[in-house]
């Protein structure tokens, strides 16, 4: 048997402002984010976000070759996830980067994991 991966987003929006109902996922799944600029694209957005579910679901100790190939086999997930032609804005209207240490602008989603029958 392997995992069945299921991303759901959750919210946008910096991490301070986040909602304590959507926070509370947190404790029932993982959460993953990726950061949005108004002139992110949809491909750079989508390998990013895989890049991180790929991270969370299977640590970060995996060799370079081993990480690309699950962001791969992950891709139907995350164009689900980061939805756009590649060459597509993500979100024009994000906010742009913060200065110095200022909070990221972020698309969240939960991460469940469940056994699936093969």
């Amino acid at each position: 048997m392997h995992k069945q991966i299921a991303l759901t987003p959750l919210w946008k929006g910096a991490a301070s402002t986040m909602p304590t109902d959507v926070l509370a996922r947190g404790k029932e799944a993982a959460l993953v984010s990726v950061s949005i600029v108004p002139c992110d694209r949809v491909w750079s957005a989508r390998e990013r976000l895989a890049e991180e579910l790929v991270r969370v679901c299977y640590g970060s100790d995996l060799p370079e070759h081993n990480r690309s190939a699950l962001a791969c086999m992950m891709r139907i997930l995350v164009e689900q996830a980061v939805p756009g032609l590649p060459g597509q804005h993500v979100q024009r209207n994000a906010p742009p980067p913060p200065l110095y240490d200022g909070e990221w602008y972020r698309h969240w989603f939960a991460v469940t994991r469940k056994e699936a029958r093969t």
